[in-house]
């Protein structure tokens, strides 16, 4: 059986049982031997029961810390004492019960049990207010209650009780009075209750029953001073009532916590207004008593003095606690107008602000940048857009992996925001692109400098981990409004200008020109055409000599390819390289020049000149080919070249592309004698811990160290770095694009003897090249 069944039941119960109480109180009190026994009987059993019933719901509470009904069964049950007591007297002794006697005892001290359980509630449930509060409540209770008392009860009857000794007079009036505490209490712990609370429904029964007792203690005190009280009179089963109603409400606790019957949503009942209204009103019944009711009775002036007293004095305090509960109300809303403050901040640099740079990102870029525009409309301004793109970023990303591309982008971010003037904003625009805005532009001479101080910043060296690398980046830069007069095309035509540098060459700067929308429409050309000209043998070769520059024999040479097309002319290999690369035909067109460069070789070898070594440049396309090997050696193989004499130039990007597979593809080459050049060194994302994993024999200085070398001491000092470390490691030394004896001069004093460059002879046909070679002296 349920407990909604069981609740219906025992309603039913104790409905039948009261009715019965009354039926045998009214119909069979006279002339019926009986009738003492029977009427205690009916009033001891409501206390018996209620008392094992609340003890087995104590046991079946949810929350096993609070005692609320163990205490309240311990009332009960020492209420159940004093009228087992009672019966003794009136059923086995035959006589009326002593009163005040050991009776009184014991049912005082239940109503002590009734309030330490509801002042253990009030702790247990943690409620807001004040333990002294509330007893102040209940003191001013029990001051209109005692006002009641004495005005109703005592004061009419007070000629009728001489003969009565005082202990009984203050045992009457004390159950009306305690009576109207225990209510006072219970009706101020139910308003401080929220819906949320499981006891809220079974507590306003506990209420209900404690204003039951009230009456009952009234009624029985107003009989004992008439001297008209005895076992079973009307107000007896007033007490029994609310025994049982003690045990409803217990019972309506468990099926709430079967049902689990708490509100999602809890709101608080007005408690503060309640409880005014009800002090409000004691007191006007006490004024009431002592202006219109009595004339100048004393004790009707004590109670009134006593409970304006403890109204001004829970005022007191009630202002005291409001006060401080303002100080912390004040201190919460400081406290979280300051974390909302902060949250807000938070959220900003989340929207607005790149966490790993701490640049501001595209978001507020876009903003900022339509914002500039539709001022600028109405004052005229000028505005620069610089997009940034740094260098064969991709490759640190895919070889050093993520955590080390994430510190040189903070690097980089930082040495930016270094180049950065006061009417300049640097963003990061995702992966490793920048944009750069430049307010209040004057001329095109204040880009320039800012484009060439980050060109500056960046190409200086940079050691992260132990790591020694360099970046560069390509510049783009479109000015508002001549180069687009909204974000869309102002930001698209950059964007060309930034890709345009990089087909350049790389770590450089481009405007914007209109001229560039037929660049792109040429390139479209080129790849078109770059389909047929392997076909229409329309690529050739070129041969640069590398020269001893103390002997000024020719040691090598370098193979570099050429495009003449029957209606565009030369094409430069800047110019058809990269869309090479872009189309995967990069591969093919490798090939031939191996085949082509090894078959000169193999000529040059056979005409007496066995000493020359061929190098051929090795694009990372290519290189990744998993047959590459393959083609090398069946190429030698085919031309009977001596392995030897071929020298494969490889840039920083191949040897960073996948460790292993590099590392068994040199050695692999390396096993057969084939020569291995690290081409371009430095300018990349070096790291020379490879150099000493990797088989390589020759390092070649770039051609942008040496270009500088009359005006620039940073690249001194590079290069000098680059031929320390080649010597430590056992390495040859090649400088490439040497053009004047102040950059020859400098070699020298280094001691590096092998070079090439236009101060020798740019690549030249190989008619030319053995014409050269004849001679053996450049």
């Amino acid at each position: 059986m349920d407990y909604n069944r069981k609740k219906k039941l025992a309603y039913a119960s104790v409905s039948l049982y009261i009715m019965i109480y009354y039926i045998w109180l009214v119909f069979f009190k006279n002339n019926n031997p009986h009738f003492n026994t029977v009427a205690n009987v009916f009033h001891t059993i409501p206390i018996l029961i209620t008392s094992i019933v609340l003890f087995k719901i104590h046991k079946r509470r949810h929350n096993k810390r609070d005692y609320f009904w163990l205490i309240l069964s311990i009332g009960i049950a020492t209420n159940l004492i004093a009228q087992l007591v009672k019966d003794y007297y009136e059923i086995f002794l035959n006589m009326n019960t002593p009163t005040p006697g050991v009776t009184d005892i014991f049912w005082i001290l239940s109503t002590f049990f009734f309030w330490i359980a509801l002042f253990y509630k009030c702790y247990h449930k943690r409620i807001k207010r004040s333990n002294l509060i509330l007893m102040l409540d209940t003191m001013t209770t029990m001051c209109i209650a005692v006002a009641v008392v004495w005005t109703y009860i005592i004061s009419p009857n007070v000629t009728d009780l001489q003969g009565i000794n005082i202990l009984a007079i203050l045992t009457y009036v004390f159950y009306p009075i305690i009576g109207f505490g225990i209510l006072s209490c219970s009706v101020s712990l139910y308003l401080s209750m929220d819906r949320t609370d499981i006891d809220k429904r079974s507590f306003i029964m506990i209420v209900v029953a404690f204003l039951i007792m009230c009456i009952g203690d009234l009624g029985y005190s107003y009989l004992e001073f008439k001297g008209n009280y005895a076992t079973g009179s009307l107000v007896d089963p007033l007490l029994s009532i609310y025994k049982f109603i003690l045990l409803l409400s217990g019972l309506e606790y468990l099926s709430d916590l079967s049902n689990n019957k708490q509100s999602l949503k809890a709101k608080q009942t007005s408690k503060c207004s309640i409880e005014s209204i009800s002090m409000i009103l004691g007191i006007i019944i006490i004024v009431l008593f002592c202006f219109v009711l009595t004339k100048q009775d004393i004790v009707i002036w004590i109670c009134f003095g006593v409970s304006i007293t403890l109204i001004n004095i829970r005022q007191i305090i009630v202002s005291f606690q409001n006060k401080n509960l303002i100080e912390k109300l004040r201190d919460l809303n400081e406290t979280l107008e300051m974390k909302v403050k902060e949250r807000t901040e938070e959220f900003f640099n989340i929207a607005f602000y790149d966490h790993l740079t701490e640049l501001p990102n595209r978001r507020l870029f876009e903003h900022k940048l339509k914002k500039l525009i539709d001022d600028s409309n109405i004052n005229r301004n000028t505005i620069a857009l610089m997009l940034l793109d740094l260098d064969r970023f991709k490759i640190v990303n895919d070889t050093m992996g993520h955590s080390f591309g994430d510190l040189l982008l903070k690097e980089v971010a930082k040495r930016l925001n270094n180049c950065m003037d006061a009417n300049c904003t640097i963003f990061r625009q995702g992966g490793d692109e920048f944009a750069v805005i430049v307010e209040n532009v004057e001329s095109k001479q204040t880009i320039i400098e800012v484009s060439e101080r980050i060109l500056k910043e960046l190409v200086k060296p940079i050691n992260l981990d132990g790591y020694h690398t360099y970046v560069t980046c390509s510049i783009g830069v479109a000015i508002y409004p001549e180069d687009g007069d909204n974000y869309d095309t102002l930001s698209r035509h950059a964007d060309t200008a930034m890709y345009h540098s990089k087909e350049l060459g790389k770590n450089t700067y481009t405007f914007y020109g209109y001229e560039m929308d037929r660049l792109a429409s040429r390139k479209l050309t080129i790849e078109r055409e770059l389909y047929k000209a392997i076909e229409r043998d329309e690529l050739t070769l070129d041969y640069q000599p590398q020269v001893d520059i103390f002997t000024s024999e020719i040691v090598g040479v370098e193979a570099l390819i050429r495009w003449n097309h029957p209606e565009y002319g030369i094409i430069p290999p800047l110019e058809f390289i990269p869309v090479a690369e872009e189309t995967g035909l990069i591969g093919s067109i490798g090939d031939w020049v191996l085949k082509e460069a090894c078959m000169q070789a193999k000529e040059w070898h056979d005409m007496g000149y066995s000493f020359l070594k061929m190098g051929i440049n090795i694009s990372p396309h290519q290189f990744q080919q998993e047959d590459f090997t393959t083609i090398i050696k069946q190429t030698l193989e085919e031309i009977k070249l001596d392995p030897k004499y071929l020298d494969l130039e490889i840039t920083e990007s191949v040897a960073m592309e996948n460790e292993d597979i590099v590392i068994s593809k040199l050695n692999e080459l390396r096993g057969i004698g084939i020569k291995v050049s690290m081409d371009d060194f430095g300018t990349g994302y070096s790291s020379l811990s490879y150099l000493k994993r990797f088989p390589i024999d020759t390092l070649k200085i770039p051609r942008e160290f040496v270009i500088d070398i009359g005006s620039n001491e940073d690249n001194k000092s590079i290069i000098e770095a680059i031929i320390t470390i080649a010597r430590k490691l056992n390495l040859n030394i090649v400088a490439e694009g040497v053009e004047n004896n102040v950059q020859l001069d400098f070699l020298k004093s280094k001691n590096c003897a092998n070079v090439q460059g236009y101060l020798f002879s740019k690549p030249v046909s190989n008619q030319i090249f053995e014409t050269m070679l004849r001679n053996n002296r450049i």
